[in-house]
Order: C-alpha cells, then sequence, then structure tokens
C-alpha cells in the first residue's frame, strides 16, 4: 500500500503530469515553462510571466460635440480591452519613442496593474490617447472630497503606454494603471484624453462609467454582459492593434 500511494504521489507531481495540466489549462500561445525552469512552478505562479487574464470590449466615448458643430469634425475614443497583469514588468513612465511610446524593461514592476487598450480616430488634432485617466468612485469616507452629487471619487493616471498606432487621425494605445487604487471601487470610469481634474463631469470627452458593483454585479463591464476573461499571452496583447479590436465603426453609426 505504502508503495502505491508513493507512485501515485510520485506521478501526480512529475513535471509530465503538471504538463499535462498546463496545457488543458492555458492557450498554447503562452505555454514556456522556460521563465519558470518547469512546469510545476508555472502551475504554482498560474502562469503569470506568460500570460494575464484579459477580456475584450467595447466602451465607447465619442466627442461631446459631434452632432453639433458647423465643421462636421468627428472624433471617437473607446476602451477596447482590459484586462489584470498580476506580474507587469517594471515600465518607465514617460515618453520613451518618438512615437509616444513608454520604453518597457524585462524586471518586474512593484504592483499589480490594470491594462486598458484604448483605440481612437477623429481628425488630423486627434488629442492624445495615453493622457486617458480612470476615475474610481469610492464608498463615501471621512476626509475624501465630494465630485457633486457624484459621489466620492479619485483621479488614477496610467503610469506607462505603449503605441501600437499612432498617427494623423488615428491611434491605439496600451495604457498600465496601478491596481492599488482601484481596490475597494464601487464603480470605475474613464476619460479619453483625461479629464482634466473634473472627474465623472467629463471634458468635451464624457467620463463613461465601465465597470459598476452596484448597478449590477452580475454585470461588470458595461455592453458586454457577463464578464468572461482568459488568459492572453503577451505578445498577442501587446500586438493586437485596429485591425484586430473590435471596429470605431460600429460606434461611428
Amino acid at each position: 500500500r505504502h508503495l502505491t500511494c508513493a507512485a501515485l504521489r510520485a506521478a501526480a507531481t512529475s513535471e509530465a503530469a503538471s504538463e499535462a495540466l498546463a496545457r488543458g489549462a492555458y492557450p498554447p500561445a503562452t505555454l514556456d515553462a522556460t521563465p519558470y525552469g518547469g512546469w510545476r512552478a508555472l502551475l504554482a505562479d498560474g502562469n503569470a510571466r506568460n500570460g494575464f487574464w484579459a477580456t475584450d470590449v467595447l466602451v465607447p466615448c465619442p466627442w461631446r460635440h459631434n452632432r453639433r458643430n458647423p465643421s462636421h469634425m468627428f472624433y471617437m475614443a473607446a476602451l477596447t480591452q482590459i484586462g489584470l497583469d498580476t506580474r507587469p514588468p517594471r515600465s518607465s513612465a514617460g515618453v520613451g519613442g518618438a512615437d509616444g511610446s513608454a520604453a518597457e524593461g524585462s524586471a518586474e514592476a512593484e504592483g499589480e496593474e490594470v491594462v486598458a487598450v484604448i483605440e481612437a480616430c477623429g481628425e488630423e488634432d486627434l488629442r492624445a490617447a495615453h493622457t486617458t485617466t480612470l476615475v474610481v468612485f469610492e464608498p463615501p469616507g471621512p476626509g475624501s472630497g465630494p465630485g457633486q452629487g457624484h459621489g466620492v471619487w479619485t483621479r488614477v493616471s496610467a503610469v506607462a503606454h505603449t503605441y501600437s498606432l499612432r498617427r494623423t487621425g488615428r491611434q491605439c494605445a496600451e495604457l498600465r494603471f496601478p491596481l492599488r487604487p482601484l481596490e475597494g471601487a464601487v464603480a470605475v470610469a474613464f476619460c479619453y484624453n483625461g479629464d482634466w481634474g473634473r472627474g465623472p463631469l467629463g471634458t468635451d470627452y464624457p467620463t463613461v462609467p465601465f465597470y459598476s458593483l452596484q448597478a449590477r454585479p452580475d454585470v461588470p463591464l458595461s455592453g458586454a454582459g457577463p464578464l468572461r476573461a482568459a488568459i492572453c499571452a503577451r505578445a498577442r496583447f501587446r500586438a493586437r492593434g485596429p485591425a484586430e479590436a473590435p471596429a470605431l465603426r460600429q460606434v461611428r453609426a
């Protein structure tokens, strides 16, 4: 009996068994045990070095004057993807390249990050996507500033960004926000190009909610139905561009 139990334990904890479990749990594009030195370590870490949980969304943020301007100018932005990176690379928060993208190193950042893809189209003076901010609504508490009837809120700026596309009238950027300020939030919204300190009031772009704990706990992402996330390979998420993301033409109509 002892020998049988030992044999079963050895089989269940073997690298072969761990590899089989990993191949059944994660997409092929994320199956690389090299960073871990083995399949058991990959499973123990949730494969966080190779990918992170992400989901496709389409939450539009239209320019407020699209229908009311004599020049017929049009601008549309949208949050098209969002993910949670539990083992993010350490990033440079400044502008790192000629295209405005931030340089990223191989070391890991200090905390978990929310990763968002912001896509925008418009005229030749389309504003920068990487200054988009999150507006986080918190339960009322002492010492917090009111949001003029919108509840207690704080602004969260991106700590890093990378553009997959930046040309006249068209942008697609990956923004990274620290997760800690979002913990305990009752709702989270975003404002394209930044809320300019106005929070829920927005600018000439509205502040658009995409997560609400109070309204519909079973529908956390606006317009997306129940949240269905999956492990996404890091290279796949970063390479994803406007050709693959939900088309803004759908929103424009």
